[in-house]
């Protein structure tokens, strides 16, 4: 009791050192009570205070807080807790999309966007959430990623977009050969681009892998002669530096240099997810149908969610999964229970922040939960 108290009287004072929290109560300044929020920018939590001069939060990081923080505005609308924690989730929506959100990619709460079956782009900045412009004609789209600050985004489907990232504006790639549909894309570094789905080839769907960057790509593998691919892959992950593709069957191949090699997954279901911790070479958690496998790619183990039909995850950690299925659901390191949310009989696509959770549905329902 005593070591608690000396943080908390310390939590409100100026200070040289920084002391993290691990709950509200530890957030004591004489008479004010404050918050014990997550790091925007790290995963650990400090201690927040109610500022009126922080809108639209009102609240300001302590001068104990570490990551650079200490002393100023709490990014965003003021914390509630998060789902998980009891706050209702927030309904949102992009004006003009309808048909379902299938793909969620951003850099930040005011810089996320999403795309959709009808083939649409919307962005959501501090204004809210607005339509991008196509050169496409009704391109079903089925993925969203980017790399960094500056660098080019991706939106893949039926056609492959990239965008500057300074523009409302999204182009055409024509010089992909094949006639592949793209269902993901990763963006391993500016220069280094993966797109994974199927192409037809002597009337048979055959799973395609293409790398490259801007209008330059080649087909990436595997090649038949070493990896027998499935039908089609369905999601494309950068692990480190290398691709991770799953697909048709359950079927899981990785890049080792330039060979790719295949990795039993333990199951059959076509896998339509994918996603990692961010050390990004460790844990790993896969889906598809009802089943969801979390941990290392060689021994991952294996869940069964009845009524479930998994199309998309995002792994803060290996005890903190978002699940985008016929329901919303965030595995906590033991269970898989369902978040309440009534916007979508089905949530095709997830992303989070450290604070932020947004899911996307069908009828172009997104859902924006607090963590």
């Amino acid at each position: 009791m005593r070591a608690s108290l000396t943080l908390i009287a310390l939590a409100g004072c100026s200070s040289a050192s920084t002391f993290p929290c691990t709950a509200d109560a530890q957030c004591v300044s004489g008479a004010s009570m404050g918050s014990c929020l997550k790091s925007s920018v790290s995963l650990t939590k400090w201690c927040a205070f109610p500022s009126a001069g922080c809108a639209p939060s009102d609240l300001r990081w302590d001068t104990t807080a570490g990551d650079e923080l200490a002393g100023t505005c709490v990014a965003g609308e003021a914390p509630d807790g998060g789902a998980p924690d009891g706050s209702a989730p927030m309904n949102e929506a992009c004006m003009g999309i309808t048909t379902n959100i299938t793909g969620l990619w951003g850099t930040a709460p005011d810089n996320l966007y999403a795309v959709s079956q009808g083939g649409g782009i919307c962005h959501r900045t501090s204004a809210g959430w607005s339509a991008d412009v196509t050169d496409g004609n009704g391109s079903s789209l089925d993925a969203i990623a980017g790399g960094g600050a500056g660098e080019m985004i991706y939106a893949v489907g039926s056609q492959v977009f990239h965008n500057d990232a300074r523009s409302s504006t999204w182009i055409g790639v024509t010089t992909l050969p094949g006639t592949a549909v793209f269902h993901s894309v990763a963006v391993c570094s500016a220069s280094d681009v993966y797109l994974a789905g199927a192409d037809t080839v002597n009337s048979v769907s055959t799973g395609a892998i293409f790398e490259g960057a801007g209008d330059i790509w080649h087909v990436a593998g595997p090649p038949g002669t070493t990896v027998v691919p499935p039908s089609s892959y369905y999601a494309v992950w950068c692990g480190g530096m290398r691709p991770i593709a799953v697909g048709t069957s359950g079927f899981i191949t990785t890049r080792e240099s330039v060979s790719w090699g295949s990795i039993t997954s333990g199951t059959t279901v076509d896998l339509h997810a994918l996603s990692g911790t961010p050390d990004q070479d460790k844990e790993y958690v896969i889906g598809g149908g009802p089943v969801v496998g979390h941990g290392p790619l060689a021994s991952l183990t294996l869940t069964t969610l009845p009524g479930q039909l998994v199309s998309g995850l995002f792994e803060f950690s290996p005890s903190d999964v978002w699940v985008a299925a016929n329901d919303v659901i965030h595995f906590d390191g033991t269970t898989w229970p369902v978040v309440p949310t009534t916007a979508a009989s089905h949530y095709g696509a997830v992303w989070g922040f450290p604070h932020d959770v947004f899911v996307g549905g069908d009828g172009g329902a997104i859902v924006h939960l607090k963590r």
